[in-house]
């Protein structure tokens, strides 16, 4: 802001009263449908304005809960690799040390470690000399919008089979 003054996103707890009925209306599992929330919506007391308020300032504290969700997802999918990468240097370091010991298998109370045979596999060493009864062509298409919209804006035509949208509007909470 320029007049110097820091401004404040208002939590959940500051809501008013009608912005804590939408935010509760809309959290609703029983309400499946847009038709009725948009009728349950119309119902909650309070002047447009007011509602349109609430409705900003929960779209702003939903999308911070959004960003907190993905660091939170980005900690443990960091966790889950670490423990997996950990989890596979021990079986290689056991494994090493069972087979310099001449150990097989190992029982103990609660785990049974052992070494066991991998099912056969196969290892392609000269991709092109594997005779074609063997290879699958597997074809994917995919259009390129950004291609698409990139020659729109240089020449300004269309490109057949496509329309480009120019109308379309979103809402900007801020």
């Amino acid at each position: 802001m320029s007049t110097g003054e820091i401004e404040t996103r208002p939590t959940l707890g500051r809501l008013t009263s009608e912005g804590l009925a939408i935010q509760k209306l809309l959290l609703d599992p029983e309400i499946e449908d847009k038709e009725t929330l948009e009728t349950a919506l119309s119902q909650v007391e309070g002047a447009w304005l007011t509602k349109v308020e609430a409705i900003g300032n929960l779209i702003l504290d939903w999308n911070d809960r959004i960003d907190a969700i993905h660091k939170e997802e980005d900690r443990l999918n960091g966790l889950r690799k670490a423990l997996f990468y950990r989890i596979e240097w021990l079986k290689a370091y056991t494994m090493e040390n069972m087979i310099a010991s001449g150990e097989e298998e190992l029982q103990f109370p609660l785990v049974k470690v052992a070494i066991a045979t991998n099912p056969p596999s196969v290892d392609v060493v000269e991709e092109k000399e594997v005779p074609s009864a063997f290879l699958r062509i597997i074809e994917r298409i995919e259009i390129n919008k950004r291609a698409i919209l990139e020659h729109f804006m240089k020449t300004g035509k269309e490109i057949t089979g496509t329309r480009i949208i120019t109308d379309k509007k979103m809402l900007v909470v801020k």
